[in-house]
């Protein structure tokens, strides 16, 4: 029966059946199970089908173990890598819980989820996986094969261009991330320094009702020894102590004020700090990354889109203006025969000018 259980608890995620997953959950099943085929996870099997409802259940419990890896160390981001899959990869992708360590992690034949995908081919797979932070582009296989040369099947020169965006997106964030790490830390010591202060004044408060219960009690108790003959003397008791509760309490607001000042002068600065560190952060976001571009060898001008680009029979490139002028490759003097559209179309491509 407990093996039926467990068959069914498989089928219900990689079918999608939302009905049987929910009384499954509600009964009490372990929502990182292993099941018997490859040891893989409910959250497995739904991303191998692409049920993305299931996915979402599963996501919802705070006891998922995202990192889980089967029989041969695959993870849920290999299984969709391998089913190709890239919803799913961009669902678990918004899961706080993904972490570099996941994103990176190798099976057992020291593949991450990005080397399957680019090894297979799958695109789209790709595409996600590079918008994930923490992935790393620069890693490698068992054998030290980089993923540039593990690029296959119809969709290789897509894949290639893929890597390549992204290695320029992370190294034109990476100051980015460090400034804004930065502001994350001046931010918490901002938080930081409003919680002294409160706990500082409740402590100021604490001990002024607390001198002043005692003062109470210590007049109290004078006032108890004292009888009518005594009246005077208690009288300047009491006015002596009305007087030393009223200079307690102007040296006390000296110092609350002192405190208060101190605050508003290391928050000021702090807030300075913060303002410029932002502004620093959004001249960087602005900052245009631009991509490897040929020159022309006659104007010596950038080739970018929208600029036809020519070639001869030995495959040297140059611009159109300079075609009109140049009968003959400056280079090696043959005729410049036609368009370079290959060489068009890829800048287009890294120029996002499609």
């Amino acid at each position: 029966m407990y093996f039926d259980i467990k068959d069914n608890w498989d089928d219900a995620c990689q079918t999608g059946d939302v009905t049987a997953v929910k009384v499954f959950l509600a009964q009490g099943l372990n929502v990182n199970m292993k099941f018997s085929a490859h040891s893989e996870t409910p959250l497995m099997s739904a991303v191998s089908g692409n049920q993305l409802k299931v996915v979402k259940i599963l996501l919802a419990r705070n006891d998922l173990d995202m990192g889980a890896t089967d029989q041969d160390d695959d993870n849920c981001l290999h299984w969709a890598c391998l089913n190709d899959h890239a919803d799913s990869i961009a669902l678990l992708g918004q899961d706080m819980r993904m972490t570099s360590y996941i994103i990176n992690k190798k099976n057992s034949n020291g593949d991450t989820a990005l080397m399957v995908a680019v090894e297979k081919g799958y695109l789209s797979c790709v595409e996600e996986l590079i918008k994930l932070d923490g992935v790393d582009l620069e890693t490698k296989n068992k054998t030290g094969v980089r993923l540039e040369d593990l690029a296959g099947g119809s969709n290789k020169v897509s894949i290639l261009q893929c890597l390549e965006k992204g290695k320029l997106r992370v190294s034109a964030i990476a100051p980015i991330n460090s400034r804004a790490k930065k502001l994350k830390e001046a931010a918490k010591d901002i938080q930081d320094l409003d919680d002294n202060l409160e706990a500082e004044k409740k402590a100021l408060a604490a001990q002024q009702l607390t001198e002043i219960f005692e003062l109470n009690e210590e007049q109290e108790e004078a006032e108890g020894m004292f009888d009518l003959k005594q009246a005077t003397d208690l009288e300047e008791y009491t006015k002596k102590r009305k007087v030393e509760k009223l200079q307690f309490s102007k040296h006390l607001g000296q110092d609350r004020n002192v405190l208060d000042e101190r605050h508003r002068r290391e928050n000021s600065e702090l807030n300075e700090d913060y303002i410029a560190n932002m502004k620093r952060v959004e001249g960087n976001i602005n900052t245009i990354v631009t991509p490897p571009t040929p020159e022309c060898p006659i104007c010596l001008e950038l080739m970018s889109p929208p600029t036809k680009i020519f070639t001869c029979p030995n495959g040297h490139l140059e611009c159109g203006p300079c075609k009109q002028k140049v009968a003959q490759c400056s280079i090696c003097m043959k005729p410049v025969m036609g368009r370079a559209t290959a060489m068009e179309q890829m800048l287009r491509t890294l120029y996002n000018k499609e």
